[in-house]
């Protein structure tokens, strides 16, 4: 083959030189027709197969090749032959002796198609935006743990919005659509998605889709229209589909080291805000001034924002807990046997009865755990003391040590009604913080009072600057010793009636 090098000599010598074409082909060892194909054509050479790729080893089996090949095209993506699979397969079945590479180059020969050829695009201010999950790793709490991430790109500024959860499910997929609205600062009007279960029922022919009445519900509190891709045609979004891969690359990197989702989801809101300060290639203007234009064409925020929750009725068991999924969490013991709704949020289970709110727990994403809140059976309790030290929702009750001292001075002084004044005691983190009822306790144990009602009126005196009048609560031989010796009389109210005669008389 003749290199570029040589065809610049060849015409040089042809073209400047003016030397004949039997000359140059003399000089340069060549034949006429090469020099004349060098004059014509300075670039590269470029090599050309004049014959087929001969397979001797791989003959035989090209038949059988073929027929698998063919028959995968009936079959899941996932579960057709790849040239390592072929490759083996024909060690295994037949006495094939040919190189994996071989295989290789054949089957990837066979598979060549024609890429598709794709539109460029131009967008709107406000009109477009969309949608997609992606997946990253963190470690969280000091262990290694998979997040998804809700992303929202607007096509015509590029500005991104993330946001992370444990799950996919519906709740979080409307949680991460209002926060991305609320940063953007508006709804784009159009939404471009997969066909993901949370707002598809049933893919239809064309784009036709039954949707989620609960997606129905979303998307007509922010009036938003909905568009879908074709299956299998991801690349239509495919500016969150480079998104979500930016993202991994540029928000993840390295791992965020946090404590919980709240952290990591602040991490990523810091980092969004950053973003808008880049400038994509090509474009004039940063993604925030571009955000800006559209923020005037994005239809209004609703002056309430929607509840981004799953409703599931439940019905409170013996030990009052209901359960969701394979959860079961606590609710106050007056609501055992009812029939309640259980809202489940991305971070938080909330259970209301009548649309009335009951209790709120942390969502727990484990399987088969038991959620308590003790203070949901002191009621119960108080009437069942002999439970207490075997309570399975208080076993876990962290409390502060002066806690434990005050039970231990009300078993001293009374030992068979100690354990109801300390669940009575207990019943107070109810109505008052534990930071207060703790400041309390401890005054009443540097006071010696070892009874509930002393602790509530030091609460009561703490809230109001007034301490209220009560019975005695108050053992005062233990306080005032000197005056353990006085007696005082009962008022007698015939005294009160002797005053009224006098008053009488006057």
């Amino acid at each position: 083959m003749v290199t570029v090098e040589k065809k610049e000599e060849i015409r040089r010598a042809r073209l400047v030189e003016k030397k004949s074409i039997r000359k140059v082909a003399k000089e340069f060892g060549c034949s006429r027709e090469t020099v004349r194909k060098a004059i014509e054509d300075p670039g590269a050479p470029v090599y050309k197969r004049t014959a087929p790729i001969i397979y001797p080893v791989l003959e035989p089996a090209i038949p059988t090749i073929t027929r698998w090949l063919k028959e995968d095209q009936d079959r899941p993506k996932k579960q057709r032959h790849t040239a390592r699979r072929v490759w083996i397969r024909l060690k295994e079945e037949s006495d094939f002796t040919g190189s994996e590479s071989c295989v290789r180059r054949y089957v990837s020969e066979q598979r060549l198609v024609v890429p598709e050829v794709y539109i460029p695009l131009f967008y709107k201010p406000g009109q477009d935006s969309q949608t997609d999950w992606g997946e990253a790793k963190v470690v969280m709490n000091g262990q290694e743990v998979k997040v998804q991430f809700f992303a929202i790109r607007p096509c015509y500024s590029g500005a991104c919005f993330v946001v992370a959860y444990p799950t996919q499910k519906q709740e979080s997929f409307f949680d991460g659509h209002q926060r991305g609205f609320e940063f953007l600062g508006g709804v784009p009007r159009r939404n471009l998605y997969d066909n993901l279960k949370t707002a598809v029922q049933k893919v239809l022919s064309g784009r036709d889709r039954k949707e989620q009445e609960s997606f129905i519900a979303f998307r007509s509190h922010f009036l938003f229209e909905s568009v879908f891709c074709q299956p299998a045609k991801a690349n239509e979004k495919g500016g969150v589909e480079n998104l979500v891969g930016y993202v991994q690359r540029n928000f993840f990197v390295p791992l965020p080291d946090i404590d919980s989702f709240a952290e990591l989801n602040e991490v990523l809101y810091q980092r969004c805000l950053a973003n808008l300060h880049r400038t994509i290639t090509g474009r004039h203007k940063s993604i925030g001034q571009m955000l800006e234009e559209e923020q005037g064409q994005f239809l209004s925020l609703p002056k309430y924002p929607f509840d981004c929750c799953r409703i599931v009725p439940v019905k409170s068991d013996s030990c009052s807990r209901i359960q969701f999924e394979t959860n079961k969490y606590s609710v106050p013991a007056e609501f055992a046997y009812q029939t309640l709704s259980c809202k489940a949020y991305p971070f938080q289970i909330r259970i209301t009865r009548q649309e009335k709110g009951i209790t709120e727990h942390t969502r727990c994403y484990g399987r088969y755990q038991e959620i308590y809140n003790p203070l949901h059976y002191l009621n119960v309790l108080e009437r069942k003391p002999g439970a207490f030290l075997q309570a399975k929702p208080l076993c876990d009750w962290k409390l502060p040590d002066v806690f434990d001292e005050f039970y231990a001075g009300l078993k001293q002084r009374i030992p068979q009604k100690a354990t109801r004044e300390y669940i009575r005691t207990l019943k107070l983190l109810g109505d008052f913080s534990l930071d207060e009822v703790t400041e309390s306790v401890e005054k009443a144990l540097s006071l010696q009072t070892y009874q509930t009602d002393a602790v509530r009126m030091f609460l009561i005196e703490k809230r109001t600057g007034i301490m209220p009048v009560s019975r005695q609560w108050m053992d005062i031989s233990d306080t005032f010793p000197e005056l353990a010796g006085y007696q005082v009389a009962m008022a007698s109210p015939a005294s009160y009636n002797q005053l009224l005669e006098k008053e009488d008389e006057l």
